[in-house]
């Protein structure tokens, strides 16, 4: 099974952008770090061919491409990734045109065009589309001229025939090798962004039922839980009421209140079954759907939320400050609505807090009618 995708706020998904950004500025100095070790193999190439016609001003021109290379490296490795991709791009696909007219004419060296388009593509960001288009029309202009104007046979630095086979092997598979690399880089970028997408998703999604302060769910998934049990018996309602919260507030300020409240939070985390739905149902005020709840395991249940409350006091300046709830709970009952299993606990709940506080009280539905209902 797929684990769930990580949750990414904003920023944290702009952060994660901007790794992506840097892996592939890293990839941008590798690629111009081979491309300088492939222009260093062709000067060696080209040193054997400087004997014949036009061959030193290939051989200077090698090494003039060589330097551009280097500098472009030294760009990159600098942080100038967007001018380091095209500028290798340009630079590259003139070099390819040009020893394709003058000594591969018939190794298809242009297709190694195609190579530096995908890889251009791929190292670009989204919004750079002007650079996309500009490339592609040039690059598509490159591998055309080549294709189409450039005769068979008519260069200026002709290989015989059997080391004309041997570049064009290399060159089909320092193609290969371009596209291998190319696709790879592009899946990483794929599955980064997907999962940067479905974080951002996850997170809306929280934020639309997760409670801020607490971390538990807020309204919007218990009322859509709660009107799936219409007429069933098989639930139970607890309602769960810090006490004294309001004073808490009121003397140590609202600060220790929100941290009253995500301490009881965190205990009512772990306290409950992943089938239970905890919930902040107000203020200070929690409402727990229990499943597949037996009638006698309940009050046995809340009782042991109420001691493990009531023995982890709040740490508040130097000291220590007690916390207790008082539950109201009642079980549901056939034929009966949700809301009228909610008003039982509330009842109940509310005779809790009559009783003393840091109580637990459990009701049935017809037990409703003879209990006033809380005013807070």
């Amino acid at each position: 099974m797929r684990a769930a995708p990580v949750p990414l706020s904003p920023v944290r998904a702009l952060e994660r952008q901007a790794e992506v950004v840097r892996f592939l500025g890293r990839a941008v100095v590798v690629y111009l770090a081979a491309d300088v070790l492939a222009t260093a193999a062709m000067l060696w190439f080209v040193y054997g061919l400087a004997d014949g016609p036009g061959g030193r001003g290939l051989l200077v021109g090698t090494w003039v491409l060589l330097a551009i290379n280097a500098g472009l490296l030294a760009a990159a490795i600098k942080g100038y990734r967007l001018f380091a991709s095209m500028a290798v791009f340009f630079v590259g696909t003139v070099a390819i045109v040009l020893y394709s007219a003058t000594v591969f004419t018939d190794a298809n060296a242009h297709l190694l065009i195609i190579g530096l388009l995908f890889a251009a593509y791929v190292l670009l960001q989204p919004e750079e589309d002007g650079a996309r288009w500009a490339m592609g029309l040039f690059g598509l202009a490159g591998f055309l001229y080549v294709e189409l104007l450039i005769p068979p046979g008519s260069g200026l630095v002709p290989l015989d025939s059997e080391l004309n086979s041997q570049v064009e092997a290399a060159i089909r598979m320092a193609m290969a090798a371009h596209i291998a690399v190319d696709v790879a880089l592009m899946q990483v970028r794929f599955v980064q962004s997907r999962l940067i997408l479905l974080g951002v998703a996850r997170y809306a999604e929280l934020r639309a039922t997760t409670d801020e302060l607490t971390g538990l769910f807020n309204r919007r998934p218990m009322i859509q839980r709660l009107e799936e049990l219409s007429g069933r018996d098989d639930y139970a309602i607890a309602l769960v009421d810090v006490d004294e919260f309001k004073t808490v507030n009121d003397v140590h300020g609202h600060e220790c209140g929100d941290r009253m409240i995500q301490k009881v939070a965190e205990t009512m985390r772990v306290h409950f079954r992943d089938a239970d739905l905890v919930s902040r149902w107000g203020g200070d005020e929690f409402l727990v759907l229990l499943a597949g709840m037996r009638p006698g395991d309940l009050e046995p249940l809340l009782e042991r939320l109420r001691e493990a409350v009531g023995e982890t006091p709040l740490p508040h300046e130097g000291g220590l400050l007690s916390v207790t709830v008082s539950i109201g709970a009642a079980m549901g009952r056939e034929g009966s609505e949700p809301d009228d299993v909610i008003a039982a606990a509330d009842g109940a709940l509310y005779r809790a807090k009559q009783e003393g506080r840091d109580r637990v009280v459990v009701l049935g539905e017809a037990d409703c009618d003879e209990v006033p209902q809380a005013s807070d």
